[in-house]
């Protein structure tokens, strides 16, 4: 019985109580006192700004805040994968497991609603089709794990998570949601045989408070046969969900709300969108994040150390490339970022740059010192450090076998001679030996060119082959010593 503690009596045959000073001893219950007040009418004041208990008491106020925001509050999910869109969307119904061990080859996990079953076996080597591989850590085979049933499920997938740890009583870092792909109620459960008992943990949640709150879980062992019962949580059909149903997603806190005329769940939460890599959150607005250190370069300022930057301010702004108009060789045209040429010594041809009036290399030659003066026409090897000399066929030390290339001009000692290593053309050197167009060209003997291939012991070295009654085509060729 409740016993009114009064701090003074009042006038003849009256008691006062003065509730902000007195107390109401309720026995084994609480004990009021302080800011809780009744009006005249005999509602009561001070009650809490926001409740926190399930079954404490609820201000105009509070309640009132909650009908403005026209949401229809629902239960409690898991996972946002466990919300589906579309003309068949609704809740899906899930478990969640998670791996105390890594496991041992030859364990199963098994899914079934009675009509289809599913099973996986764990092991050790790459996996097959409805095979996991037994991983280095319980992580790694969870999700190894969730990855078989994702790739080779018809009816359920899995998510991995760090987020529901407080879900089992012992220490798991990594959990994975098992879910339907489809709105469904079917009796969905998991089972399976384990060499360690206890190597994965089931929170269920077909009894008890029907929503995914961690009162509502139930966690044990994976069963090593099959329940029969369902043990999946609760599932929403597409026909059964209520106008601006609204749950909140434990994993992350995240809020979803069913937007009936897109028929979409919208994330609605302060925290719904997280700034990634190249955007830039600033409470709730997103931007283009700049390497500069101005992270929103306004219009004309050059795009600070990024050379990017945006065509207007506020958000009307869209992110253009800053191009140098006077001497960059980058410009804007209206089919976008274009390379400028100025046409007459770079062009472009098809789609790529070109220098105007140049044609394909002919011939391969380069400037050469020499030993020894050397005459155009003469074949020539390498005598000494970056320097030529002429070659002939007979050579005791085997000059012709060293031959790279033919000397385009005459040049003396010590002088720089052009040498042709390989193509088109060496001019006028083939005249005095009147080919024909075809006719190869070989090292003579004590140097030179001839028509008539050497013989003996001496190098037979193909120089090239004659372009026309004048001109050699270079094509150097060692081809041993004659017969």
């Amino acid at each position: 019985m409740a016993i009114r503690v009064p701090s003074f009596l009042g006038g003849f045959g009256q008691e006062s109580l003065d509730v902000a000073n007195d107390g109401l001893d309720l026995g084994n219950a609480a004990q009021i006192s302080g800011d809780l007040t009744y009006d005249s009418g005999g509602e009561p004041r001070g009650l809490p700004a926001t409740p926190t208990a399930s079954d404490a008491a609820a201000s105009k106020a509070y309640v009132d805040s909650v009908a403005v925001s026209s949401r229809t509050w629902k239960e409690l999910l898991l996972v946002k994968e466990q919300l589906l869109n579309g003309g068949s969307g609704g809740v899906l119904q899930g478990i969640l497991i998670a791996m105390d061990a890594v496991g041992t080859a030859g364990d199963t996990f098994i899914i079934t609603d009675g009509t289809t079953t599913e099973t996986w076996t764990a092991v050790a080597g790459a996996p097959a089709a409805f095979q996991w591989q037994v991983g280095g850590s319980a992580a790694a085979s969870l999700a190894n794990l969730v990855a078989a049933i994702n790739a080779d499920s018809t009816l359920w997938s899995a998510v991995d998570t760090t987020g529901l740890d407080a879900y089992f009583s012992g220490t798991n870092t990594n959990q994975a949601v098992v879910y339907r792909t489809a709105t469904s109620t079917a009796n969905d459960r998991v089972h399976g045989v384990l060499t360690g008992a206890g190597d994965i943990q089931v929170v269920e949640f077909a009894t008890g408070i029907q929503d995914y709150s961690i009162t509502a879980g139930t966690q044990s062992n994976l069963p090593s046969a099959d329940p029969a019962a369902k043990r999946f949580g609760f599932g929403r059909l597409f026909a059964s969900i209520v106008t601006n149903e609204t749950h909140s997603v434990s994993e992350d806190q995240s809020i979803c709300t069913w937007d009936s005329d897109d028929q979409v769940w919208q994330q609605v939460d302060s925290a719904a969108v997280t700034a990634g890599a190249g955007l830039l959150r600033t409470n709730d607005v997103i931007d283009v994040e700049l390497d500069t250190s101005a992270d929103a370069t306004g219009a004309g300022t050059g795009g600070g150390s990024s050379g990017l930057e945006f065509d207007t301010s506020g958000d009307a702004g869209k992110l253009r490339v800053d191009v140098d108009g006077t001497d960059g060789a980058i410009e804007r045209t209206a089919d976008g970022l274009a390379v400028r040429v100025d046409g007459s010594t770079i062009t472009i041809v098809g789609n790529q740059l070109v220098a105007a009036g140049a044609s394909e290399a002919q011939k391969i030659e380069n400037d050469i010192t020499t030993t020894a003066g050397v005459t155009a026409g003469d074949p020539v090897y390498y005598s000494g450090n970056d320097a030529v000399d002429s070659a002939d066929a007979d050579s005791a030390g085997g000059t012709g076998r060293k031959c790279i290339g033919v000397a385009r001009t005459t040049v003396a000692a010590s002088g720089t001679a052009i040498v042709v290593t390989e193509g088109h053309e060496v001019p006028g050197v083939l005249t005095s030996l009147s080919p024909t167009a075809g006719d190869p060209v070989w090292l003579a003997n004590g140097g030179g060119l001839t028509l008539t291939a050497p013989t003996g012991a001496n190098d037979r070295v193909l120089v090239g082959y004659a372009a026309n009654g004048n001109d050699l085509f270079v094509m150097v060729r060692q081809l041993g010593r004659g017969a």
